[in-house]
């Protein structure tokens, strides 16, 4: 199975500087993507990125996506526009890097991430962004406004508990031998 937003980024093409990377989803991509993430649309998709020498062989991807999606509310099932803009840290370990494996020393280091793997010789930017793009969107989204409506039950302060039903008994005189 081929991503939807593929951009594949050399990783031995990458200068001991660093390099920036720009990238614009098309869209048919945009529309693949909305069909992955369950969106009725996205309507853009773009990201700058910097790409940076880490470690033996490793590649630190730093940066920031920017998209405009096309939601349904949870509450109103209205469509609604939203802009999400997202920073994006990353870093990929060579795959075959000379020396020891990587050993925690710490319970600080256990808390990060640990680093991806650089297959076959390339990094995927797109997949990358599609990946950050599917954590940022939130699982129900609502409408700016929108909230649920109360039933006619809890705006009457005056409505009886459903344990109302159940004070005679407490008020009742005990039976003996019961």
């Amino acid at each position: 199975m081929s991503p939807e937003f593929s951009r594949l980024i050399q990783v031995d093409r990458i200068p001991p500087e660093g390099a920036s990377e720009h990238i614009v989803a098309t869209e048919q991509e945009r529309e693949a993507l909305a069909a992955r993430f369950g969106l009725l649309a996205v309507h853009a998709l773009s990201a700058r990125m910097q790409l940076e020498p880490w470690r033996r062989g490793g590649i630190k991807v730093a940066g920031r996506f920017d998209a405009t999606v096309m939601q349904t509310c949870v509450v109103t099932l209205e469509p609604f526009e939203e802009v999400l803009q997202e920073d994006i840290t990353r870093y990929f370990a060579g795959q075959n890097a000379p020396g020891p494996a990587a050993v925690t020393h710490s319970v600080e280091s256990l808390e990060q991430d640990e680093p991806d793997v650089i297959s076959g010789g390339s990094i995927d930017l797109g997949e990358l962004v599609a990946e950050s793009l599917g954590l940022a969107l939130d699982p129900y989204p609502r409408k700016p406004g929108a909230e649920f409506s109360r039933g006619a039950h809890e705006d009457n302060d005056l409505s009886p508990s459903p344990f109302a039903a159940l004070e005679p008994l407490k008020n009742a005189p005990k039976r003996e031998g019961k």
